[in-house]
């Protein structure tokens, strides 16, 4: 599910820079909305090495932390 309409257009992933000022032309990483199902958000939250917060479900991930055959 795409995350096009979210407030935060910053992947939640440490170290990203996804969503931060790119050069003109680059093209941008899609951005998908982290899952509203808990039992989902709390797989994500295993996935990502972030210690300072917990992901909700207003967080975006970009597609760069995806492998290719998760995204349809």
């Amino acid at each position: 599910m795409s995350a096009r309409n979210y407030k935060s257009r910053i992947c939640f992933v440490p170290m990203c820079r996804t969503g931060l000022n790119r050069n003109v032309g680059e093209t941008k990483p899609n951005l998908f909305k982290a899952p509203n199902d808990p039992k989902r958000l709390e797989q994500w939250n295993r996935a990502i090495p972030r210690v300072d917060k917990e992901i909700c479900s207003d967080d975006v991930v970009c597609e760069l932390h995806f492998l290719e055959d998760d995204v349809i």
